[in-house]
């Protein structure tokens, strides 16, 4: 493999999963090929448009040991395996990158740190500082959303200099799009125009289009505080977006978006007041709700039917949502809205998210288009399962394989289950035979956390580091 900006990572497969709903049940037993065809799919020129999960972010940062294992690097490196001939470049960032990587420094006692936030302005952040002629084949962008309400634009369209919308007090001071688009700014190099530009001057011949999570993930990630892309907003940009890509001639294959609240981080907490030694399970084995803020103002006691967000587990330790009885110092205080996503907050994620994929599954009867239903996907996974080769992959928090220490993006095999839903889309629309990705050649959380000797509590869960990483949305 090198390591550059034009990485080569050899890998092949036998099952597919992603990242964001349970994997036990089923086995699948698929053979692991070495070889293949890409049938009708001309790979020379591979684009893969974006947001964090495409870009590949992992624990809060985007850094080259993570970046490595995109899954646009890794279907790149399938194609060549069915015999096409390609580059493919990402901006690649030195250790640890950039975002302020979570990573664990200690097992017993479970304890997560913060990486320092590497300098997104100096040309030393890259790997390579060197900016490839006509720009980065993963242009997969962290916070890009397919309408962006402060420019009232969609991200892939929009011309607005990178570093101004990167570093402007408006947009929080965020580096990604100047870090992917590298429009000039002072010293460092840069190619001009937007995503599509940038894409269109690739003459790409294939892309994969994984967008829309952020326009409703600010929604659900801050309690149903943020608001969300409107429906019509999102059909037009998407459209407009879409429209746009097709001119190129490229063959297109979409992504729909998965259901976002059946992440660790809506699923770890409970709706009850937990036992300290595991959030998992009620305190006293008696189910005693939570008293929370609601979303219509009122403060009330939660149900089976509400969530309860990871980045509330310090409120909780210092006794918000708890009874009296706890001597907390916040006992009887009810816990913040922020840190809840109630019944009527999820009905409306929810049917903005199936909204958002009635949209994108529309865009398939356009031609030399095809669609991966990663929500469909999913809520089957979740219900029936799936081995790996013998080994089960869950949603645990930190211990389930799945998710990075975020509690929302893909550890490296999560990835390669992503990975090979679009190689199966493509193998399926243009008589490809695109060998999968070997999931369990991929590397997993750098700890073994299978090995804990005891349930997550928490005192674990580092809250205030996952309430920085839900800026990404919000």
């Amino acid at each position: 493999m090198l390591l550059n900006n034009r990485i080569t990572v050899k890998r092949t497969s036998s099952c597919v999963i992603y990242l964001s709903l349970v994997l036990i049940g089923c086995e699948d037993s698929q053979p692991i090929v070495d070889i293949g065809t890409t049938g009708n799919v001309n790979f020379s020129s591979y684009v893969a448009i974006g947001n964090s999960f495409t870009a590949g972010i992992q624990s809060n940062a985007l850094f080259s040991s993570g970046q490595k294992y995109s899954y646009p690097i890794l279907i790149a490196e399938q194609a060549r395996r069915a015999g096409a001939s390609l580059s493919f470049t990402q901006p690649l960032l030195v250790d640890p990158g950039i975002g302020g990587r979570m990573r664990i420094s200690k097992l017993l006692p479970l304890t997560i740190v913060s990486d320092p936030f590497g300098d997104p302005t100096s040309p030393a952040i890259y790997v390579d500082p060197t900016l490839p002629a006509n720009g980065y084949n993963n242009l997969g962008i962290p916070y890009a959303r397919v309408y962006n309400a402060l420019t009232g634009q969609n991200d892939v369209l929009d011309t607005l200099n990178s570093s101004t919308k990167s570093f402007s007090p408006s947009y929080g001071q965020i580096p990604f799009f100047h870090i992917v688009l590298r429009n000039t700014n002072g010293s460092q190099p840069g190619n001009t125009g937007s995503v599509f530009q940038q894409a269109k001057k690739l003459n790409p011949t294939i892309m994969t289009v994984w967008f829309g999570n952020n326009d409703i993930l600010g929604y659900s990630t801050s309690g149903g505080i943020m608001p969300y892309t409107p429906t019509p907003s999102f059909m037009a940009a998407y459209g407009a977006m879409i429209d746009s890509l097709r001119s190129t001639g490229a063959k297109l294959v979409l992504g729909t978006i998965p259901n976002v609240t059946a992440i660790p981080l809506f699923t770890t907490l409970k709706w009850f007041i937990p036992d300290p030694d595991d959030p998992s399970k009620p305190f006293a084995n008696t189910f005693i709700p939570l008293y929370a803020e609601k979303s219509d103002g009122t403060n009330g006691y939660l149900s089976a039917k509400d969530l309860v967000l990871l980045t509330g587990a310090d409120s909780l330790l210092s006794g918000y949502g708890l009874p009296l009885f706890t001597g907390l110092p916040n006992a009887g205080q009810p816990l913040g809205n922020q840190f809840v996503l109630d019944s009527a907050e999820i009905a409306i994620s929810q049917s903005v998210t199936e909204a958002y994929n009635n949209v994108i599954r529309s865009k398939e009867d356009a031609g030399n288009i095809a669609v991966v239903d990663f929500y469909s996907i999913f809520n089957d996974i979740a219900q029936n399962g799936k081995v790996v080769s013998g080994q089960i992959f869950t949603t645990a928090y930190v211990s389930g394989g799945i998710f990075t220490l975020d509690g929302v993006h893909p550890t490296s095999q999560a990835q390669g289950f992503i990975a090979n839903e679009f190689v199966r889309a493509i193998n399926s629309k243009w008589g490809a035979s695109i060998p999968f990705v070997d999931i369990l050649n991929l590397p997993g959380l750098p700890v073994p956390l299978t090995k804990l000797s005891r349930p997550i509590t928490l005192a674990d869960i580092p809250s205030t580091q996952i309430r920085a990483a839900m800026k990404v949305w919000q």
